[in-house]
C-alpha cells in the first residue's frame, strides 16, 4: 500500500505503485510513467519527505545528492534519468532494474550449500571496489592508487557532510557518536566509511536491521573504529613526529669498551639491526607509517627494534602491528 506521502512532486507526473522503502530524509517508490500511444515504463522515485521539503539544509542536501548522482555513468551504477519538482515537493527519477532481492538470492544460495568460489570472488572484488571508492574520497577526490583526480574537492566536500549527516539513514545520530566516520549504507548490504585523510573501509553483508543497516556491516566498522582509534573527533595528543630517531646497531653508542675484533663485527653486522625511537600516541595512522617504512627498509635489515618508552598512549592495534607478531619489529 502506498503511503500518503506519494502526494505532490513526483506524482503529479508519475503514478505510483508501492513504496519500496523509506530513509531519514526520503522516501523510495516503485512508479509508472506514462506517454502517448500506449507508451509506459516502470521507474523508481526518490522524494524528499514532506516534513523536510521546505527545510533549507535538508534541501540543498537532497539536490547534492541529486546532482552528484546526475553525474554518475558505470553499467553498475543506476541511472538517474530525471530531477525535478512541482516547487514544493523534489524528487529523483531513476531507472528501475527488474530482479530479485538481494537477501532472497542468498536464502536460496544457503539452501545450495552456500557460495561458489565464483561468487566468493565476485563479492571481495565489490568490497575492494566499494574500499577504492571510499578510499579516493578520503584522499580529496584522488584516486589513492593512479594517482588521478576523480571528484572536485568541492564534491567531496559535500558528499562527505551528507553522509556524516544522514548515511546511515536513522541510525546516523549513533552511528556518529559509536564509530565516528562518515558512512553511507546501501539496502543491499553495503556499507562505505571514510576517515578523511587516512583510509576507506568497504563492507559486504546482505543482512539488514531495522533501520535498513547491514548488521555486520555496522558490527565490523564499530570494531575498527575502536580497535584502531579511528573516530575522527579522537584526536590523539600533538608529536611533532612519531619517529624520535632511527640508527642501525653499528651506530648505537654504548659505554661497554669493546676489543678491536668486537669492534669490527658489530661494524660488519651492525646494518642487519635496525632501531626505532618513537614517541608521542601511536595512532593506527601513525603506525601504519611507520610500519611501510619498516617493510621499505627489509632489504638491509634482518631484524628491526621499537622502542615505545617515550609513547604514552598505544592504539590496541596499532600496539598488535608493532608486535612480536613479526620477528623484524617486536616492542622493547
Amino acid at each position: 500500500m502506498v503511503q500518503n506521502e506519494s502526494t505532490g512532486g513526483a506524482f503529479a507526473k508519475y503514478r505510483p505503485i508501492a513504496e519500496l522503502g523509506q530513509g531519514g530524509m526520503a522516501q523510495v517508490f516503485l512508479a509508472l510513467a506514462s506517454g502517448p500511444a500506449g507508451f509506459n515504463k516502470l521507474v523508481v522515485i526518490k522524494q524528499i519527505r514532506e516534513q523536510f521539503a521546505e527545510d533549507p539544509e535538508f534541501l540543498t542536501m537532497f539536490l547534492d545528492e541529486a546532482r552528484l548522482a546526475a553525474r554518475l555513468n558505470h553499467p553498475n551504477v543506476v541511472q538517474t534519468n530525471e530531477v525535478g519538482g512541482d516547487g514544493r515537493r523534489f524528487y529523483i527519477c531513476m531507472e528501475y532494474l527488474e530482479g530479485q532481492p538481494l537477501n532472497r538470492i542468498f536464502s536460496r544460495v544457503g539452501q545450495k550449500g552456500g557460495l561458489t568460489l565464483g561468487m566468493s570472488i565476485r563479492i571481495l572484488v565489490d568490497c575492494r571496489d566499494l574500499a577504492l571508492i571510499a578510499a579516493t574520497l578520503a584522499n580529496g577526490g584522488v584516486h589513492p592508487r593512479t594517482g588521478e583526480r576523480a571528484v572536485d574537492q568541492r564534491v567531496v566536500d559535500s558528499v562527505l557532510s551528507v553522509m556524516t549527516t544522514c548515511g546511515m539513514y536513522d541510525f546516523a545520530g549513533e552511528w556518529l557518536y559509536a564509530v565516528g566516520m562518515p558512512a553511507k549504507s546501501g539496502v543491499a548490504g553495503g556499507v562505505l566509511a571514510v576517515l578523511p585523510g587516512q583510509l576507506g573501509i568497504g563492507v559486504f553483508s546482505p543482512r539488514l536491521d531495522a533501520r535498513g543497516n547491514s548488521v555486520r556491516g555496522v558490527a565490523v566498522c564499530t570494531d575498527l573504529s575502536r580497535d584502531f582509534n579511528l573516530h575522527f573527533l579522537r584526536v590523539s595528543r600533538s608529536a611533532r613526529s612519531t619517529l624520535r630517531a632511527e640508527y642501525d646497531l653499528g651506530q648505537m653508542r654504548s659505554r661497554r669498551l669493546r676489543s678491536d675484533p668486537e669492534r669490527a663485527a658489530l661494524d660488519a653486522a651492525g646494518k642487519r639491526v635496525r632501531i626505532y625511537e618513537l614517541q608521542g600516541d601511536l595512532s593506527f595512522a601513525a603506525v601504519e607509517t611507520l610500519v611501510r617504512r619498516i617493510v621499505a627498509k627489509e632489504s638491509h635489515a634482518e631484524s628491526s627494534s621499537a622502542r615505545l618508552a617515550g609513547t604514552p598512549a598505544v592504539a590496541r592495534r596499532a600496539r598488535t602491528a608493532l608486535s612480536p607478531r613479526s620477528s623484524r619489529s617486536r616492542r622493547r
